[in-house]
């Protein structure tokens, strides 16, 4: 194996070891313990996320390694080493478990004290989010430019900067950018469902005009269908939330849903990569099949967006 293989698979292990911090650190560690780790005494910092991957089970063995030797180029996440792998830099060996873990801690340490940093500096510092969703009936340009365009809004989704939305709710996201989707004024009368936090999971939808179902990233509430292929690049570039602004006839609801970088992207991508190969690994889900029918027997209807438009400008 020449070096540049070599130097691939390593960057390839590192990427691994980042989304697993990354995911422990967004599913365990909440704003209170961010902050109580961030303001312990520097020497005791490491030994705190430590317990706390402990108590998550989130600890690696000595049989551990990140390649599978029947296939150099699919990448494989932490499989046991059975038959004893004999090149030492993929894995394996003594203390090989606690150099995987060490090198876990000090990541997921270094995102909480790098968020704690964040949260001081947009004035965010001790504040606990109460709510994940704000609505406000406030215009501004660019939801008047989706309403202007309501006819081709129905199948697009839209980029937009934080500060370019609706006065009352800048400032709701740490994000430079949200997404912003023009949806049936049926939904917005029921933020209890629109408001639901989960992020993206992946589906093959059968949307009734393609002969091949579509690839697409879909949100908990059921409101929100992303092609996949058209939204990749915009879906990269958020960090550690993805807010949505949800834009009705006369109002507005921003809801900030769950998103873990490294961790989600890597999930998603992974997913779509499987059905690429393995074309029985999921089953599609008929667009028709997805709607959400309230106990008064009113059905709300999902939104597919085919279309990006990035009215960030840059």
């Amino acid at each position: 194996m020449n070096l540049l293989k070599k130097y691939k698979k390593r960057i390839a292990a590192r990427i691994s070891l980042m989304q697993r911090a990354e995911g422990f650190v967004w599913k365990h560690v909440d704003d209170a313990l961010r902050t109580f780790i961030a303001d312990s005494p520097t020497g005791e910092r490491l030994g705190m996320v430590r317990a706390l991957m402990e108590k998550a089970r989130l600890t690696f063995s000595d049989d551990h390694y990140y390649w599978d030797d029947e296939d150099e180029e699919t990448y494989v996440s932490y499989l046991d080493n059975h038959d004893g792998a004999d090149e030492r830099w993929r894995g394996g060996g003594p203390g090989y478990g606690a150099m995987v873990t060490e090198a876990v801690a000090r990541e997921a340490l270094r995102i909480i004290v790098g968020r704690n940093i964040h949260a001081i500096e947009t004035g965010q510092r001790g504040y606990t989010q109460q709510s994940n969703s704000w609505e406000t009936d406030e215009g501004c340009a660019i939801v008047d430019e989706i309403r202007r365009c309501a006819h081709s809004s129905a199948t697009t989704c839209y980029v937009v900067a934080e500060d370019a939305l609706p006065q009352s709710l800048r400032d709701r996201t740490a994000e430079h950018r949200c997404l912003a989707v023009e949806v049936d004024d049926q939904w917005l009368d029921h933020p209890e469902l629109i408001a639901n936090p989960d992020g993206l999971c992946y589906h093959l939808l059968d949307d009734g005009d393609n002969p091949i179902p579509i690839p697409t990233w879909g949100l908990a509430n059921k409101v929100l269908w992303l092609r996949a292929e058209t939204f990749l690049e915009p879906i990269r570039r958020f960090r550690s939330a993805l807010p949505v602004l949800y834009v009705g006839s006369t109002r507005c609801r921003l809801v900030i849903h769950k998103f873990a970088h490294w961790a989600d992207l890597h999930r998603l991508i992974d997913e779509q990569r499987k059905d690429g190969t393995r074309p029985e690994y999921h089953e599609s889900i008929d667009m028709n099949s997805l709607t959400t029918e309230l106990p008064d027997g009113t059905v709300l209807y999902p939104s597919l967006k085919r279309n990006l438009v990035d009215l960030t400008g840059g």
